[in-house]
């Protein structure tokens, strides 16, 4: 071999071995990029998995704070104030309407929720016509919940016209039997409707949603009582902060069992008969407002002075529709405020009305269409003229209660149903004289 040849073979192995190490840098620059986008592959997927573990880590932890009585109780209460209807979140801006109507001697309230629901609550002897204008000026032709309080034809009498003119979703009474006309006439009505009437028992809740609840309070189930009056529904109605008891002609008594302190706005019993409303009932409702539904110059003494007297006693404003007409409450579900038809004074139509006649057991009822009014006056003495004279002597006897009354007797202020006859046929039936006029 040349000196040439050599130089030559020299130079392409040292190309060869140039080439070989260039082929070598390329594989690791490329095994070096590999390796990175490895590496930046695996953190993003670690990062992914960290956020998971992140978010099971915040479940486990919020688990562990439930768990813990502290936080527990305090989460609860959160939850049970957030849940809990108030007028202020459910219904805010809205307004609750009771309207007392003005249908004389009787007892007629419409109740207008805020979201757009009706109650019915009695319709006056007559005041079915006067029910049903009140409705359509406002728009509303379905009464959701209708109530008879008791059988008496002051507050049932004008329910079948209603009945008859509305969409009524369910209707409510005591069941208290009756044979009377009137009462016939009502239960007529709401058969001819398709309607079943749901028992008003004590503890029953006819409804509880958007900011407000209804619950009965009276009467008892199961009891029996002497007077119809004592089956009076007594409804308490809450909205917001606020409360309407209703008590159609509830005695004083049944009024002091009711399950109930403090109300806003009290519809007093009875009419304002001290049968009704005493001191012990005022001071235990303690009402900033008092409705009194009686009819001017009626002949049964009502309102009763004693029973202004207690009710102001305790700082509450009356109304009375024999004086002012219709009257409005609004209750935006903290204050209530109120409007009269026309501007009036209520005054006492006698001194205390009914007075004798507030416990569930007493004398008297109340009843159908026609009837006797008892007067409210003080006891007349009789002449006496012999035996025969006080014989023959006029006595007057309630519908229920074994004793016959003078005429004026204080204990006849409840009874819208009284009957004329002389002692000697009293006596002859069974009855005997009251104790507190003497007969």
């Amino acid at each position: 071999m040349t000196r040439g040849d050599n130089g030559g073979c020299v130079k392409g192995c040292l190309w060869g071995f140039l080439g070989f190490v260039l082929i070598a840098l390329l594989s690791t620059v490329l095994a070096c990029a590999g390796s990175t986008a490895d590496s930046h592959s695996s953190s993003n997927a670690q990062q992914q998995t960290d956020t998971s573990i992140s978010a099971s880590d915040s479940g486990t932890e919020a688990e562990s704070k439930q768990k813990d009585p502290v936080q527990t109780d305090a989460t609860a209460s959160s939850a049970a104030q957030a849940a809990k209807p108030s007028a202020s979140d459910a219904t805010k801006g809205q307004k609750l309407v009771v309207r007392f109507l003005d249908v004389g001697q009787g007892d007629a309230a419409i109740i207008e929720f805020p979201d757009g629901k009706t109650m019915v609550i009695d319709a006056g002897r007559e005041g079915g016509s006067t029910v049903d204008s009140a409705l359509a000026a406002d728009k509303r032709s379905r009464i959701d919940w209708l109530v008879a309080t008791h059988p008496d034809a002051d507050h049932i009498g004008g329910l079948p016209t209603v009945i008859g003119a509305n969409e009524i979703g369910s209707v409510w009474a005591p069941n208290c039997n009756h044979s009377t006309e009137t009462y016939t006439r009502f239960l007529e009505a709401v058969a001819a409707k398709g309607l079943q009437i749901d028992e008003a028992t004590a503890g029953k809740q006819i409804a509880a949603q958007n900011g407000y609840r209804i619950d009965i309070l009276w009467p008892q189930a199961g009891a029996s009582y002497d007077d119809s009056n004592g089956y009076s529904v007594v409804i308490l109605v809450t909205y917001g902060q606020n409360t309407f008891l209703f008590t159609g002609d509830a005695p004083a008594e049944a009024l002091e069992q009711c399950s109930v302190g403090y109300v806003d706005v009290l519809k007093a019993s009875h009419h304002g008969s001290a049968s009704g409303t005493n001191a012990a009932v005022a001071q235990k409702l303690t009402p900033k407002v008092a409705i009194l539904s009686y009819g001017l110059d009626n002949s049964y003494g009502h309102p009763a002075q004693t029973v202004m007297d207690a009710l102001s006693a305790v700082g509450a404003t009356i109304y009375g529709t024999g004086a002012q007409g219709t009257i409005t409450v609004t209750s935006d579900g903290t204050n209530v405020s109120v409007s009269t038809a026309h501007q009036g004074t209520v005054v006492a139509q006698s001194q205390d009305a009914g007075a004798g006649s507030s416990t569930l057991d007493g004398g008297g009822h109340g009843g159908s269409g026609a009837s006797t009014n008892a007067q409210v006056a003080a006891p007349q003495a009789q002449p006496s003229s012999g035996a025969t004279a006080g014989q023959d002597q006029t006595v007057y006897v309630a519908p229920t209660g074994k004793k016959y009354h003078a005429q004026g007797c204080r204990t006849l202020s409840r009874s819208k149903n009284v009957t004329s006859m002389t002692r000697s046929q009293a006596e002859a039936e069974g009855y005997t004289a009251c104790q507190v006029c003497g007969g």
